[in-house]
């Protein structure tokens, strides 16, 4: 039997992603002049600002910002506390919010789907198994039933899909653990596709 331990291999992996991770977000921030700070600690987190007039941020498309900025329910995503800001980031008189962040996969999801072009894609609607014009949801806690009657609301970073469709297939999902779905132990996963249809999580 082999003794080969796969958890090295991943960490190795997520170090090496974090390490990419700043040096493209520095050699961005730099060569568009876009304000930024760096986290304590190596590598470092760029973390980016808004602009003075608040029309645009470093760390999203201008196109996606500005369709964020108009929509009250996404607009409330970019107020989001960074949890380790005190700790780990140069004091801001405005406070250091999670989207701020290069490393956060919010804005990267919010970056890709409150873009316009994105949403009326036929190929990726087709992909995903959604309809052509579903408005994306961020921060969707599910009501998830499990065997050991408990609910799991574990936030769902992005849903596409109707609310009364969302109930109508949690009823015939039920898990024991988060194993069951095919996630790690850690619960980190890309996509979760449920075989009884137009339910899209992304974590």
């Amino acid at each position: 039997m082999s003794t080969f331990n796969k958890r090295p291999v991943v960490r190795s992996y997520a170090g090496a992603l974090r390490r990419e991770l700043s040096l493209r977000n520095q050699q961005y921030a730099k060569r568009l002049q876009l304000l930024s700070r760096e986290s304590y600690g190596a590598p470092p987190t760029i973390c980016y600002l808004p602009s003075e007039d608040g029309m645009c941020h470093g760390n999203f498309l201008s196109e996606s910002y500005c369709a964020i900025v108009r929509d009250e329910t996404w607009r409330k995503r970019l107020q989001k506390a960074h949890s380790q800001a005190r700790s780990a980031l140069p004091r801001e008189d405005r406070g250091w919010k999670e989207l701020d962040s290069g490393n956060s996969s919010d804005a990267l999801l919010m970056n890709i789907f409150c873009c316009r072009r994105t949403l009326s894609n036929r190929a990726l609607n087709s992909m995903l198994g959604v309809s052509s014009g579903n408005v994306p949801q961020f921060g969707f806690r599910p009501e998830i039933p499990l065997r050991s009657g408990k609910t799991d609301r574990t936030e769902i970073d992005k849903r596409i899909l109707a609310g009364e469709a969302f109930r109508n297939i949690s009823k015939h999902v039920s898990l024991s653990a988060a194993g069951d779905a095919g996630m790690s132990a850690s619960g980190s996963y890309v996509a979760v596709r449920t075989a009884l249809c137009h339910l899209t999580l992304i974590r």
